[in-house]
């Protein structure tokens, strides 16, 4: 029943019948957005029917459930579909682009320019870990490459580790 102003003047409370469990309740039971027409009829799930159908839907379908979650995901996130991922996949003949090493049991990661957001290749997680943790600052990289290669003096070294 949808109600409005009482016989006193006062706001009734504007109930709906949930079209799953039929049971009356008060639109705050509904998703918002539910159109009330000004008759007693079924609109809509009420939220807890409506999350015990999504819930009941996962269960039976959890393999389309978690591609549906990755697609939206990497739409969001990054702009491209999982088709887009897997051609780059491939295109990278499913190694990391610095690297070369095959994913170790994970997804390669989407590397992405953090100022424009365009997807630049896949790498593995060290090697998007390592980009990450220099914000990738090709200075603090070279640093990083002539460390490794010994030209920081043994001197230097001696110093920072005592």
């Amino acid at each position: 029943m949808v109600e409005g102003v009482g016989e006193e003047g006062k706001m009734k409370q504007i109930t709906i019948v949930c079209m799953s469990c039929g049971i009356e309740k008060p639109l705050s039971e509904f998703p918002n957005g539910t159109a009330i027409s000004g008759k007693n009829e079924k609109l809509r799930p009420c939220r807890a029917c409506n999350t015990a159908k999504v819930r009941a839907w996962r269960a039976r379908n959890p393999e389309l459930y978690k591609a549906q979650q990755r697609r939206s995901r990497l739409i969001r996130r990054f702009g491209i579909t999982p088709e887009e991922y897997d051609a780059l996949f491939e295109k990278q003949d499913g190694h990391c682009a610095i690297c070369g090493n095959p994913p170790n049991g994970d997804r390669l990661a989407i590397d992405h320019n953090h100022s424009n957001g365009k997807v630049r290749s896949l790498l593995c997680h060290k090697c998007n870990t390592v980009l990450g943790l220099v914000n990738e600052d090709t200075n603090i990289l070279h640093k990083l490459i002539e460390y490794i290669k010994g030209t920081v003096s043994s001197t230097e070294t001696e110093t920072v580790m005592s």
